[in-house]
């Protein structure tokens, strides 16, 4: 038998080969994409603007929705929608923050990488504070 060799000019037309083949795999994979996009009109998913859904009228427990809005706004009011909260006392595994927007003050848990539960201390008070009145009483 004869041993046979690879030379660089099969291994240069080996290589043109699959760039060709890849290139194709990619275009029909772009265009069945957009071909299912336009046909059922399914869009790319875009992250919405945080909201609240549902809130705890008359309750103290703040529900899932006002909890997840704190976790994703990285700590914004979820009564007047933005306003900073302000670290307060802790203790353990909570701590008591106020809005700085509208005087809204709440105890929150957290555990786990997120806050487990979370309940108002007081109603909101309608009044905006200034960075020199600091936090939570």
């Amino acid at each position: 038998m004869q041993e046979m060799g690879v030379t660089p000019e099969g291994m240069f037309w080996l290589g043109i080969t699959l760039a060709v083949a890849f290139g194709a795999v990619y275009l029909v994979d772009v265009f069945v994409r957009r071909l299912f996009r336009v046909r059922y009109g399914v869009e790319p998913a875009v992250p919405a603007e945080p909201r609240v859904t549902e809130r705890s009228q008359g309750r103290t427990e703040l529900t899932a929705s006002e909890r997840r809005y704190i976790e994703v706004t990285k700590g914004k009011c979820p009564d007047c929608d933005g306003g900073k909260l302000l670290q307060g006392p802790e203790g353990g595994a909570c701590m008591n923050v106020l809005c700085a927007g509208c005087g809204a003050k709440f105890n929150l848990a957290f555990g786990f990488g997120g806050i487990l539960f979370g309940s108002r201390i007081g109603e909101p008070t309608g009044f905006a504070l200034t960075p020199e009145e600091g936090p939570c009483p």
